[in-house]
């Protein structure tokens, strides 16, 4: 069975919009998390990447390094996990616009997007036990949002480049 261009078009817009709203609450479900429910997550991650650098590199570490180790990685985790949270999530609102055929300033566009979606995700964080909104972490969500941007540009560039050697 073949389809269309008109019935591909409608199915990659509204999958890439579902995609995208899935990511949204898929975000929003963490910032719903208590205080004490995000931490637990945080440090469950830590301890895994402890217990994997303790299998493959330094197998003699005690218990009580690990801890050390898994506490002293936390803060970086969670925050390159915003970053990452974000990342995607620019990507997933870069292919809503791409799917939308809105060519102008996409990039842009998604990044102020994520902009908007983490201010409001931290204000909503003022609301939930023992969470707090961070400018900080807004600044950190979009640089993430950025980050997935530049290199979207970037690959961009390298593949219109690459095009015109061709020719």
């Amino acid at each position: 069975m073949r389809y269309s261009h008109i019935q591909y078009t409608w199915y990659a817009r509204a999958l890439s919009l579902v995609l995208m709203i899935a990511w949204m609450f898929l975000i929003s479900g963490f910032s719903t998390q208590n205080g004490e429910q995000s931490s637990g997550v945080s440090m469950a991650v830590c301890e895994g990447i402890v217990e994997g650098y303790r299998t493959v590199v330094q197998p003699e570490m005690t218990d009580y390094e690990a801890e050390q180790m898994a506490q002293a990685i936390e803060l970086p985790v969670r925050k390159l996990a915003h970053m990452t949270e974000y990342a995607i999530l620019s990507l997933l609102v870069y292919l809503v616009l791409y799917c939308f055929r809105i060519n102008q300033r996409r990039g842009l566009i998604s990044a102020a997007g994520c902009f908007i979606y983490a201010s409001a995700d931290e204000l909503h964080q003022l609301f939930v036990q023992g969470r707090e909104g961070r400018l900080g972490d807004v600044c950190i969500d979009t640089a993430g949002a950025v980050l997935a941007m530049l290199i979207v540009f970037l690959i961009g560039k390298c593949y219109h480049v690459r095009q015109c050697r061709e020719i």
